[in-house]
């Protein structure tokens, strides 16, 4: 909201005309989740008996969403191997296998794989990336678009 005074835009438009005056700008989701509500279960939301909204919703994980293979592995594909074996302490073997997607690092891996690609991606542009890991391997991506 901050972007949008009340001004006379120079005598172009009406005095009482609120104007935008940034430029649009491209959004891109990093990641998408799908979500449902139990619908056995509103009678006891109506009546306060439940305290947390994640009780009663369910997370549904849709593989062609994956954070990991949309905004990770095309990061992946960019850094050095290298750099990749410095920062994760991981071998070479396995950092080919993520960067190839046959395989699906485990947990404590595939934060390490996330955290040196989202480092890899806020050395670069745009400036400044975002905090988030996820959103600032997203923003480097999609950093092109919208120019």
């Amino acid at each position: 909201m901050e972007s949008l005074v009340t001004h006379s835009c120079l005598g172009k438009c009406p005095r009482e005309r609120v104007c935008d005056v940034r430029q649009r700008r491209p959004v891109h989701a990093a990641s998408l989740a799908y979500i449902g509500k139990e619908s056995n279960k509103l009678e006891e939301v109506d009546a306060g008996m439940v305290q947390m909204w994640d009780e009663v919703r369910d997370e549904y994980a849709d593989p062609r969403h994956d954070p990991w293979g949309t905004v990770v592995v095309p990061v992946l594909r960019e850094m050095p191997v290298s750099l990749l074996v410095q920062e994760t302490s991981l071998k070479e073997r396995a950092i080919q296998y993520a960067r190839k997607g046959v395989t699906q690092p485990t947990p404590e891996n595939r934060w390490s794989f996330i955290h040196a690609a989202a480092a890899y991606a806020r050395e670069r542009p745009p400036q400044p990336a975002p905090r988030d890991d996820l959103a600032a391997l997203a923003a480097y991506l999609f950093r092109d678009e919208g120019k």
